[in-house]
This record gives C-alpha cells, structure tokens and sequence, in this order.
C-alpha cells in the first residue's frame, strides 16, 4: 500500500495526516486558519515523528486544492509543492468537496450516492457527488441552483455540507448527515487512496470558481 502525507487548511483550520493506504497512521489538527503557514510545516514534521517515518518513506503528497479560502489553498499548496520539490514525491490534488465525501464511514456510504452542497461566501453554490466507492458522478461545479445538477434516483442519498439542509428541502430527497469534526487531513488521505489509479486526473493546481476580489490602486 502507499504511504500518503495528507494535507488540508480551509477557513475552519489546518490538519495534517499520514496514511497507509486508507489506513489512518497519525494525524494532527488545529482550529484555526490564522498562522496556518506557521503552524503546517511542525504538524508535519510531527505526524512524521509520531510514525516514525521520514519524508523519504512517503510515496505520495495528497493536499487540498479549493474550492475554498484563497489564504487557504495558497498554504497548502505551497506546503504540498516544497515538500514535493524537496523529496521528488508526486503530489495528489483532492478538491475539498471530494474530501468532505471521503470523510464519511465506509458504512454510511455503503450502497448510497453522496451529494455534496457548499454555499459558498458569494452565495452560489459549490456542489458534487460521488459513489460509495469515491468515483466522481458530478465533479465539483459551481451551481446556481441544486436543480441544475440534480443527481440520478437511482439509488439512496446522503448529503453532506454547509449547505445538505437547503439542498434537501429544494429536492425533496437524501438523508442529511453533519459533517462537523470531520479531519478533512485524513479524508484527504482516504479519497488520494481510493484514487491513486487516476492520479493524472487530480492535478495539484489550485481549484478556484471565481477570480479572487482584489481592488488595485489607482495609478499615481
């Protein structure tokens, strides 16, 4: 099995973790994005300590890729790519929705789609959905409405996100279930595992749905 150094930061804080094959070995969190450039590189080194692994040992680097927090990506994707450059290893790009659905239980997904919804802090949504095996049936979009990307009656629904209660109420259907205290570290590592034979479609870029809000200064 692969050795995969998962990494995540969002706006609700930082995790780090090491996994063998799906396999959870070690993991570290913190709560908050604020200082995550300082905070990420010791979790690291820590989760490789409490292995007893070196950044040699690793085979692949999964971290996320948005959409989310600019501050966010930009962190651990800047995280992901040193390690990268220092170790020769390959990076795996989890985009956040794909996280949120790998960091449910195997039992809980058994025989049942997931569908993700996210409103986002432009009021649109993000959205996606997945097998019970954490193969893409919709890859992650940006969604006016949840009717536009309906997922298939074709089996049972959970849904997940910030946004599972309104998307329930606006398509009738699906079980919601929280995904609060979810380490999206280790779901990183999770859904890189299940994936890792279509590695080439996870590019480690960054996965944003709108241009970043940045006002110039007028020239002098």
């Amino acid at each position: 099995m692969a050795l995969i150094l998962g990494i995540h930061v969002d706006s609700n804080g930082c995790a780090v973790a090491l996994s063998d094959g799906d396999a959870i070995v070690a993991s570290e969190s913190a709560s908050s994005q604020r200082g995550a450039n300082e905070k990420l590189i010791p979790m690291i080194d820590a989760v490789l300590a409490g292995s007893k692994k070196i950044l040699g040992d690793i085979d692949w680097i999964a971290a996320n890729v948005g959409p989310g927090s600019f501050t966010g990506i930009r962190v651990c994707l800047s995280a992901a790519h040193g390690l990268a450059i220092g170790s020769g290893k390959p990076i795996f790009g989890v985009p956040h929705l794909s996280a949120l659905a790998a960091a449910l239980s195997a039992d809980a997904m058994k025989g049942k789609g997931i569908f993700i919804a996210e409103l986002s802090g432009k009021g649109d949504f993000h959205v996606a959905a997945y097998d019970d095996d954490l193969k893409p049936i919709l890859p992650p979009t940006r969604a006016g409405d949840f009717f536009t990307y309906m997922p298939p009656q074709d089996r049972p629904w959970i849904l997940i996100g910030n946004a599972a209660a309104d998307a329930k109420q606006a398509l009738g259907f699906g079980e919601v279930l929280s995904s609060d205290k979810m380490n999206l570290a280790e779901a990183v590592c999770r859904f890189a595992a299940q994936n890792l034979d279509h590695a080439k479609q996870y590019p480690a870029n960054p996965l944003y749905f709108r241009d970043a809000d940045v006002t110039l200064r007028a020239p002098d």
